[in-house]
């Protein structure tokens, strides 16, 4: 909004603009640690980044925390988010940023009981990208819960192990 503000050095009122442009991200750059609030609120986009040699590893401690505003989820290669919260993969995009050939997990440690609410429409999910350019037609198998594209024995899915699920990206 904008308005008037006094000045206290001159003594004299200027028109003040304090209103907020630019991106609605949430980044966290090389942090390491957990986050435990509620929800995250006016943010579109989410950006895991490394900051020299630190991986960003996100653990979200309140299954109540609610990622589902979300639109686009960026992850620097090497970097995490665990934990269990609430998400809608509704027309998300997902962007990997310096990755190559191997196994990576984006996503850990989430309760099976609770994976619903964690991968909820991952299925839904809009575009996949490299380094901001989209991976081309993506093809889903909900049977396997699992993306794949263009680029064969590379796929993004859902992984069962033990009591827990992972959201693995594999590029080939």
């Amino acid at each position: 909004s904008s308005g008037d503000h006094l000045n206290s050095a001159t003594k004299k009122i200027s028109k003040t603009d304090s209103s907020v442009s630019g991106d609605r991200a949430l980044e966290f750059a090389g942090f390491t640690g957990q986050l435990n609030c509620t929800k995250i609120r006016a943010f579109s986009k989410l950006e895991l980044h490394n900051l020299e040699s630190t991986n960003s590893t996100v653990t979200l401690n309140n299954t109540k925390f609610n990622l589902s505003g979300l639109e686009i989820w960026e992850f620097d290669c090497g970097s995490s988010l665990s934990g269990n919260f609430i998400n809608d993969f509704t027309e998300d995009v997902l962007d990997f940023r310096g990755y190559s050939s191997g196994s990576y997990t984006l996503i850990s440690d989430i309760n099976a009981s609770d994976s619903c609410d964690v991968f909820r429409n991952f299925g839904a999910l809009t575009d996949i990208c490299f380094d901001g350019t989209s991976a081309g037609e993506l093809s889903y198998d909900s049977t396997n819960s699992c993306w794949t594209w263009g680029v064969p024995g590379s796929s993004l899915g859902i992984v069962t192990e033990e009591n827990t699920k992972n959201m693995v990206l594999t590029i080939a």
